[in-house]
């Protein structure tokens, strides 16, 4: 009995004992529970910061310094370019993480607090416009200013609720000095929310623990209740497997990948095949479990990674950090690339050497392919900015043009840096034009703004050295949604080179580039200009008569050289209202205005004269001038220097130097020229046309007085003038190259009459008709003639065409090449009005001719010369030595004929016959007076 109640005392004695140590193993196992969940409280909380302070300054590097610059914290920023996109940015940054409620930059304005920009829409109750003053500022929100650090602020209440900020300072890039604050706002439920959970967690298994103790303690103690104790293990294990199944589904639904590894390796599983790899995990690599154990994480990391990777691993493993995060790069099997936030964390298990750390990955491709497009965007703009040809702009509408934005090109043409025009910080804009463009440009951009329209404009700008440049400026407004201007932007190019080229060319047309006078195109300027002034006007026109000759006597040296002296001397005699112009190599013309009458143009001429007579080699080719008055201000310089130059050309020929007025009779001269050429236009436009005819003079045989051919010949009967001289109207349509046209319809006519003639059975009479240097020279002449003979079927034996002596003065070697051509096709060729030409006797052999006609001239001295004396004897007897046949012109009586007989002419043509013939009437005396058999060929 006393061994059992000492038994049970003993019992008793260790119950107590071990009562009161589960007592103290409670107390001290709940001190621990309490110290560990406030640990895990205080490491939640650390975690937290560390995460928004990462994601609040990765945000702050990621705003343009240069855009927040240049915002001035009042109203006027919301009209800016820059609010608008960093508004737009702070909208985007606040809608990435729901757990975050506001974004905003904050700024020290004269010792307020006011708001720059927010994440708030502007329609929101909660929008702070920028330049509102956060009243409610504590002294938390002044410290990232002074201190350049950034601030996890205490739970602040405000009108908006109770926050925890997180303020990151943001510093100039060029000083470093805090310019805003970077401030983003976190309701305090969120920002407890996850130190709560990691809380109820860690108290979840302190409670794990305690029941697991409790119920060895009710074990130890009460063995009498082993039932009891073994049904509270049991719950006990329920409870543990469900925890299990929790950490398995949060290990396997987590929005984030989770590894467990060691050293440089993946762990397959741990005990209890608990995986050690989750799903996301295995997403976002892109690789099974089985295929990650079987590689070392450095074989997946991006090769530009690995490095950075392998530091921070290496410090992590040596103790000296406790874990780190970085954004790094893995490698999927198929070869492409995805961004993810790494945090590697040690993993801490009693007697565990199997594993050292855990890795939580989060896929940011999206983020950052959204961080490279804004990157993109802005490289872009800004390549493009500062690679345009010139500086870009945006300025303010002020006088001072104060400049809110320079591209780089700005050194280049101004010699100052983009950031010294920057809100006038060195210079203002206006100061880099000269005086004479300021006033004139503004009135430019009013005038444009005022039509919204766009300015160009050029003008020069001085740059830092002191250059002056020619520039070009286009640019336009912006204006608001009210129509109210609140920048101007546009774009300045250097010009100078251009410029230079524009004012050598602009000397360059406007001045001979010989004498260095100005020309006819700026003297037709002049007078366009003044067309209107109201003063007397007059053109002196000084026409170098043969002045070709100095330069063939003397060279081109003497000739260039004599005219700039010439030029020089005429320069002395001009005035403020006479000026003296260069119209051709070999004229000049003065200008003369607000003369009081004729007498001091006649002065001006002896001037004129006397500074002629000066200059000797001038007087081996003499001078004229003509002098017009322009008192009709329709009249064009043209026609007013052809005016002057008809003047010039009918002045006394027994001066050297003689001038002449236009006078009326040289004007109604002139007025006949241009009805004369106004019909022969009209005629050229109309075939039907009748002013323009063919009349046809028989030619005979000198002894048989038999008709052997025609000439055909042409009139023009002006419809106001009457019968025209074809000696006037000819050079006229010479002149205009009008004789082409009228030329073919003449050969076309006698072509026509010459088949007629032949359809009469007149097989052997010749037709010819006159040809000009203009159609013979012609590349087309051969073959419309060939094709003339091919349409009318005519006998080209017996076509002649005649030409004068003078076609051969140049283009000889062409002109007789061609003749020889005609020949081969059975043409024959007369040289008309032959004697008053200026062949010679050597190139008359050599001409590709058969006939020569004897000008009228002569014919017209037989008359009053002894046969002795005239030379047309000697005439037709040379050309009889040189193989030609020989025509005489204008045999008007018989005792010219009976001459011409005597000494053997050939062929006689004037009107002793017949004057020349309408085609009936030439038919006719055809018919009449010619035998068919005694028609011959010319």
């Amino acid at each position: 009995m006393k061994n059992l109640i000492q038994q049970k005392l003993q019992a008793n004695i260790n119950d107590k004992t071990t009562k009161y140590i589960f007592i103290i193993a409670f107390i001290a196992f709940l001190c621990a529970g309490i110290i560990y969940m406030h640990f895990s409280w205080n490491s939640s909380i650390k975690e937290t910061q560390e995460e928004v302070t990462r994601l609040a300054e990765a945000a702050e590097a990621g705003i343009s310094k240069t855009q927040l610059l240049e915002l001035n914290g009042d109203p006027s920023d919301l009209d800016k370019l820059n609010y608008q996109e960093l508004k737009n940015g702070l909208i985007l940054f606040s809608k990435l993480d729901k757990k975050l409620r506001f974004v905003y930059i904050l700024a020290q304005r004269q010792d307020q607090i006011v708001f720059l920009a927010d994440s708030e829409e502007p329609d929101s109750s909660d929008y702070s416009p920028p330049g509102q003053v956060y009243s409610e500022a504590y002294r938390e929100y002044i410290e990232p200013l002074q201190s350049g650090k950034t601030v996890i602020t205490k739970p602040i209440e405000d009108r908006w609720g109770t926050w925890i900020s997180v303020l990151v300072p943001m510093k100039k890039p060029q000083t470093g000095e805090v310019m805003a604050v970077f401030g983003v706002d976190y309701p305090t439920e969120t920002w407890y929310g996850y130190a709560v959970t990691q809380t109820v967690q860690a108290g979840f298994a302190v409670a794990c623990i305690f029941m697991v103790f409790i119920a060895l303690y009710f074990a130890f103690s009460q063995n009498r209740a082993l039932s009891i104790e073994k049904q509270k293990l049991m719950n006990a294990d329920v409870k543990l497997k469900e925890s299990e199944t929790l950490f398995r589904t949060v290990f396997d639904q987590a929005t984030i990948g989770i590894a467990i590894g060691h050293d440089e390796q993946y762990i397959a599983s741990i005990p209890d095949h608990i995986p050690s790899i989750n799903p996301m995990y295995e997403k976002i690599l892109g690789r099974t479990q089985e295929e990650l154990t079987a590689v070392s994480w450095k074989d997946l990391t991006h090769p530009d990674d690995v490095a950075l990777d392998v530091e921070y691993y290496n410090k992590f493993k040596t103790g000296e950090i406790d874990g780190y995060d970085m954004e790094k790069r893995y490698v999927r099997p198929d070869g492409t690339t995805i961004w993810t936030h790494m945090m590697v964390s040690p993993l801490r298990l009693n007697n565990n050497t199997r594993y050292t750390h855990i890795c939580l990955i989060e896929d940011i491709s999206k983020r950052k392919e959204m961080e490279r497009v804004l990157y993109d965007n802005q490289r872009s703009r800004m390549v493009l900015l500062d690679n345009l040809p010139g500086m870009a702009y945006r300025c303010c509408h002020d006088r001072e043009w104060t400049m809110e934005f320079v591209s780089q090109g700005c050194f280049a043409l101004t010699g100052y840096h983009a950031d010294s025009l920057i809100n006038n910080k060195e210079i203002c804009f206006n100061q880099l034009i000269p005086e004479k463009y300021q006033e004139f440009l503004w009135m430019k951009w009013e005038e444009r703004l005022s039509e919204h329209a766009k300015l160009t404009e050029e003008y020069e700008m001085i740059t830092a050295s002191g250059e002056v440049k020619w520039v070009w400026e286009q640019g336009q407004g912006i204006y608001d949604e009210e129509g109210n201007i609140i920048a101007l932007e546009g774009l300045i190019i250097d010009i100078t080179e251009r410029k230079k080229q524009e004012i050598k060319l602009n000397y360059m047309n406007h001045h001979d580039t010989l004498t260095g006078l100005y020309n006819r195109r700026y003297f037709e300027e002049v007078m366009d200009r003044e067309k209107t002034l109201n003063v007397k006007k007059a053109v002196l026109l000084v026409d170098l008569t043969n002045f070709t000759l100095i330069n063939q006597t003397f060279g081109y040296n003497f000739g260039e050289k004599l005219m700039k002296e010439l030029a020089s001397n005429l320069l002395l005699i001009c005035s403020q209202n006479c000026r003296l112009f260069q119209i051709s190599s070999d004229r000049f013309a003065f200008y003369i205005k607000a003369y009081h009458n004729k007498k001091e143009l006649t002065s001006l001429c002896s001037t004129v004269m006397d500074t002629l007579n000066t200059m000797p080699a001038l007087k081996t080719v003499g001078a004229s001038v003509g002098i017009v008055e322009t008192d009709d201000c329709s009249d064009d310089l043209d026609t007013i220097l052809k005016n002057a130059l008809i003047a010039a050309e009918n002045v006394h020929e027994n001066q050297i130097f003689r001038y002449s007025f236009f006078n009326k009779k040289m004007e109604e001269a002139v007025m006949r020229e241009a009805e004369i050429k106004s019909e022969l236009s009209m005629v050229v436009l109309n075939s039907e046309d009748d002013r323009l005819f063919v009349e046809y003079q028989p030619i005979v045989g000198a002894k048989t007085n038999q008709i052997v051919g025609f000439e055909a010949l042409a009139r023009f009967q002006s419809d106001k003038l009457g019968r025209v001289s074809p000696l006037e109207f000819i050079p006229m349509a010479e002149e205009t190259q009008l004789i082409v046209p009228l030329g073919q319809r003449i050969m076309r006519a006698a072509l026509l009459f010459l088949k007629q003639i032949e359809e009469k059975g007149f097989n052997d009479i010749a037709m010819s008709f006159n040809v000009s240097t203009i159609q013979l020279l012609r590349e087309d002449f051969m073959s419309d003639l060939v094709q003339a003979i091919h349409e009318t079927q005519v006998t080209s034996g017996n076509l002649g065409i005649e030409i004068t002596e003078s076609l051969f003065l140049n283009n000889y070697q062409e002109i007789n090449q061609k003749l020889e051509k005609l020949k081969r096709l059975g043409i024959k060729i007369a040289i008309d009005d032959f004697g008053t030409g200026y062949s010679s006797l050597a190139r008359e052999r050599e001409l590709n001719v058969n006939c020569l006609k004897i000008d009228k001239y002569f014919i017209d001295k037989l008359m009053y010369l002894k046969p002795e004396q005239a030379i047309t004897g000697d005439i037709i007897s040379m050309a009889h030595k040189l193989g030609h046949l020989v025509i005489a012109e204008g045999v008007e009586q018989e005792e010219q004929r009976q001459y011409l007989v005597e000494n053997n002419c050939d062929l006689i043509q004037g009107y002793l016959f017949s004057k020349p013939l309408l085609p009936e009437a030439a038919m006719e005396i055809l018919e009449r007076k010619n035998p068919r058999e005694n028609s011959k060929p010319i």
